[in-house]
């Protein structure tokens, strides 16, 4: 099929959603997005909304817990693995003829993959039964047989995603997004986005796209291939991408020594994609160690830049912080990449009034970003963000005109506002 670009290849509402069980204070039980101000259920005082339209979107899961979570306490409400459960069950049986077309297909509840060796995994199983437990204790309305919770508790194990860029904020189920493979290595022709809740896969030029070759990434790409294998397992899916085939470099390649003194790593920093090496960084990754540890366990990013800038090789002349900061395998491990301490870094200086320094900082990130997510949500909400930081000094906006103009440009393209009607095709 033939696609313009900031034409709407895929869009997918989500079938149920539920928010993190820490973050109903915090997150929008409607659209599932943080927000410092919200309004309370008049109800069951629990979930929160932005305004009345999120609350109505929600209506349809939360009408049959609301007087049910108004005789608990907070801290006692269920798990939220276990109120997507029942929120699933209970649209299943109220609305068995909900489906969703995707490209042509029609998806129901009963279209997602069921995995039944799932059910021979103790960790599975166990966190079945708590789930169910949970389920009879809260939802007694609820009669489904045993066999039947069993069932949809292993589609929704398989299918769910989390959803939310920097942090999880809650899970949901989608139809048609699950009918979506994975792949490690991005194609750069669409981009995929969250809308709220809704998920979108647009054009990001014109090209022509098959859905069946549509791929996006269900897993954290900064990993060595061996975790994201292990991570994938979980949906009983081997990885065959070009990247993991060895076809496509990796976009950080770590040495399998554990040794500080030696280990190696790798960072894209090519104009075509090939993985530039990087020397042994002796007693650089003890120091990348360090704020690894930093990071973990430290609010203020002044501290942590100046263990950066401790950390850039005595060889780089450039003033690039690119070519100053390795990707090093402690990074990878412990989650903390390359981009972490960049937007620390960054975020440090503007705090004490450096917001012309901070700019090649971001730029180092965007650049890191965009090569490893393409130009999908997160990278357009990493780019707002750092554009807002930079807001209050006319120098460095003035610097950084390239950056808002690519902005306002995907404000437009990564939003529902610019769709190009294709439902024709489907």
């Amino acid at each position: 099929m033939k696609f313009r670009r900031g034409e709407i290849v895929v869009l997918s509402k989500p079938f149920a959603t539920a928010v993190g069980q820490t973050l109903f204070k915090t997150v929008c039980s409607g659209c599932l997005r943080e927000r410092p101000a919200l309004y309370s259920c008049a109800r069951c005082g629990h979930l929160r909304y932005c305004d009345r339209q999120c609350q109505k979107t929600d209506w349809r899961g939360h009408r049959y817990e609301c007087r049910i979570f108004a005789k608990f306490a907070l801290d006692y409400l269920p798990n939220e693995y276990s109120r997507l459960l029942a929120r699933c069950l209970r649209r299943a049986d109220t609305e068995p003829d909900t489906s969703e077309q995707i490209c042509g297909v029609r998806r129901t509840i009963k279209s997602l993959v069921v995995h039944e060796e799932a059910k021979a995994e103790a960790d599975v199983m166990q966190f079945f039964a708590e789930r169910y437990l949970e389920l009879r204790t809260f939802y007694k309305d609820i009669t489904a047989k045993p066999d039947d919770v069993l069932e949809m508790f292993l589609r929704i194990w398989v299918n769910c995603q989390s959803l939310g860029e920097e942090q999880p904020l809650g899970i949901a189920l989608y139809l048609g997004q699950s009918a979506i493979d994975h792949s490690c290595a991005r194609d750069h022709r669409y981009g995929h986005f969250y809308h709220g809740t809704t998920f979108v896969i647009k054009a990001l030029e014109d090209a022509e796209l098959d859905f069946d070759d549509i791929r996006i990434p269900y897993c954290n790409l900064l990993q060595p291939r061996s975790d994201r294998q292990a991570q994938l397992s979980r949906w009983y899916f081997t990885c065959a991408c070009p990247v993991c085939s060895g076809q496509l470099p990796e976009i950080v390649t770590t040495s399998e020594s554990d040794d500080d003194e030696h280990c190696v790593g790798a960072v894209d920093n090519s104009e075509n994609g090939s993985a530039l090496p990087v020397q042994p960084l002796g007693n650089s990754s003890t120091k990348l160690a360090r704020i690894s540890a930093q990071l973990r366990t430290t609010s203020d990013p002044v501290s942590v830049l100046k263990a950066a800038i401790a950390c850039e090789p005595e060889a780089a002349a450039e003033p690039n912080p690119a070519s100053k900061l390795p990707v090093d395998v402690h990074l990878v491990r412990d989650h903390t990449t390359l981009q972490s301490v960049w937007l620390l870094a960054f975020n440090a200086l503007p705090s004490a009034g450096r917001h012309v320094e901070a700019v090649p900082y971001l730029r180092a990130i965007l650049a890191f970003v965009r090569r490893v997510h393409g130009v999908d949500g997160y990278y357009h909400q990493v780019l707002g963000k750092a554009l807002n930081v930079c807001r209050s000094s006319p120098d460095a906006m003035a610097m950084l005109t390239d950056e808002t103009a690519e902005h306002l440009e995907l404000n437009e393209l990564l939003s529902l506002g610019m769709e190009r009607d294709s439902s024709r095709r489907r």
